[in-house]
């Protein structure tokens, strides 16, 4: 064990923390009700007292505590990166707070810029805390009560929790974002009318996660945007929505143009008063040709196609100062199933969808947002979105929702998290299935470092993991996960959760007997 002496250096850091502490808690004290503060300062600040106190009893405390090199090394290390940290924010205080005749905002953005990305206040501050409670928990000082650390823990998961006071793709200031779902939803719904966006996705990276979100937002809008309507010289155009997924192991109505077409019919005509003569009078003459529709005859998907584009038409010369319409198409690369050539038919319906945004086309105002692998031919007009690298942030919040603490400790559980955020690699999926492994290793007491050795054997490709993943099944489980495989894939139409429940409770065995 080292003698008492040898803790000096990182009693001499804690005293210098405090002092920079005091001076920023002072600092905001003077300026609290300035005008323009952002009020991520009022959060952080808010803070100060609990650090203080802790860093105070840490220092009076350490004049008797004993560590060995390993740890002395350890504690060091963290309160000289939390002086550092102290230090930056006290430096973002000082550019922010004093000069009224500046935009804070401003200030605050050009601030964080010059200390370089991970800097916003929230940052810092939920770093500082971390420092702290590695350096105080029974891990390493052992100065902080139990009382202390909780304190410590849910003051951090508040800071993990702050909406980001400044965006991490342009460095401008975010008032009402809480995740990358909010930013692209905006870019989407306030596109330009008659123009196309393009969300294009890696497997598993949550787009369609992300394109229902988009829609639902869109929803809200238009339902709020209708109950403030006022007079009709005051009225707002209303927004007709019309969605489909494709599904390649759906039904045919799932993964067809018939369906597709007939999905975005029924949706956008029932939010019409009156329809296309035109459509009806088609309808009632195939009925009398032909006989009962769907027994006798059926829409074929170039007809749909063509009844679609003039049902729009007909909204923008029936309605031309009621109505705008916005599609939402998610999985457009599914159409194309796993058949030789399969990109032609969503390159066609890609080039179609295209087509009615083209200036002078429809007359009407529309926007067609389409999710879709990155195909060459997709968005050669209107907005591109890139998922892959805009999701870090959500599946970062997912993660940390779901991995509170190991064994107790938040330290070990911020570290998982940085890895499992990092080696997801803006596959959604892949962390979804390895937080699972991950918390049946926590529930085991697992140390965190066998549980990283463990998690970095498994690969980052997502069929890969799949691969893995069965292999790893145990044994005795592994005839009822082949079971369940193959109910999946070889029943006739794609089951519902009860009928895949139904069938695996069935006694197979008892079968056999029978026909025995």
């Amino acid at each position: 064990m080292s003698i008492v002496g040898e803790v000096g250096v990182i009693i001499g850091l804690i005293t210098g923390t405090i002092e920079i502490v005091k001076s920023t808690k002072s600092l905001h004290s003077a300026y609290k009700d300035a005008k323009g503060l952002p009020k991520e300062f009022r959060s952080i600040a808010a803070k100060f007292p609990l650090v203080l106190e802790i860093l105070r009893n840490a220092e009076k405390k350490a004049q008797t505590t004993k560590l060995h090199d390993e740890q002395t090394n350890e504690a060091e290390k963290n309160i000289r990166a939390c002086h550092e940290k102290v230090e930056a924010l006290n430096k973002i205080f000082k550019a922010v707070l004093p000069d009224a005749d500046a935009n804070r905002l401003e200030r605050y953005k050009k601030a964080v810029a010059a200390l370089g990305k991970g800097k916003r206040v929230e940052e810092l501050m939920g770093e500082i805390m971390k420092h702290i409670e590695l350096v105080t928990c029974d891990k390493l000082m052992g100065t902080a009560t139990g009382d202390e650390i909780k304190k410590l823990e849910e003051a951090i998961q508040e800071m993990l929790d702050m909406p980001p006071s400044i965006s991490e793709d342009s460095g401008s200031i975010i008032q009402n974002s809480s995740g990358s779902g909010n930013n692209i939803a905006s870019r989407v719904t306030n596109n330009n009318v008659g123009e196309g966006t393009y969300t294009n996705r890696i497997p598993g990276s949550g787009k369609s996660t992300l394109m229902k979100y988009i829609y639902e937002q869109d929803t809200l809008q238009t339902e709020a945007k209708d109950d403030k309507q006022g007079s009709p010289q005051q009225a707002q155009k209303k927004i007709i929505l019309a969605s489909f997924f494709c599904y390649s192991a759906g039904a045919p109505l799932q993964k067809t143009r018939v369906g597709l077409f007939c999905s975005l019919l029924h949706q956008i005509l029932r939010q019409i008063p009156t329809w296309p003569s035109e459509l009806t009078s088609e309808f009632d003459k195939r009925c009398e040709l032909q006989g009962e529709p769907r027994i006798k005859w059926e829409w074929h998907g170039y007809d749909l196609k063509e009844v679609v584009e003039g049902s729009i038409s007909y909204i923008a010369k029936r309605y031309p100062e009621e109505y705008v319409l916005r599609i939402y198409v998610d999985a457009l690369d599914e159409f194309g199933g796993n058949v030789p050539n399969g990109v032609e038919e969503p390159m066609d319906l890609a080039e179609y969808f295209e087509s009615l945004t083209l200036p002078g086309r429809s007359r009407i105002g529309l926007n067609v947002c389409i999710s879709c692998r990155d195909y060459h031919f997709i968005a050669n007009g209107g907005l591109k979105i890139s998922i892959g690298n805009k999701n870090r942030r959500d599946i970062s919040t997912y993660v940390q929702n779901k991995i509170a603490r190991i064994n107790g400790k938040h330290y070990d559980a911020q570290e998982l998290i940085k890895w499992i955020v990092k080696m997801a690699s803006g596959i959604f999926q892949w962390a979804v299935v390895v937080i699972k492994k991950a918390k049946d290793l926590i529930k085991d007491f697992t140390p965190l470092k066998h549980i990283l050795e463990f998690l970095e054997d498994l690969p980052q490709g997502l069929d890969d993991l799949y691969d893995k993943s069965f292999q790893m099944i145990d044994i005795t489980q592994r005839s009822q996960s082949l079971r369940l495989l193959r109910w999946i894939c070889f029943a006739q139409r794609p089951l519902h959760v009860k009928e895949l429940y139904d069938a695996m409770a069935f006694d197979s065995s008892a079968m056999a007997r029978k026909n025995a």
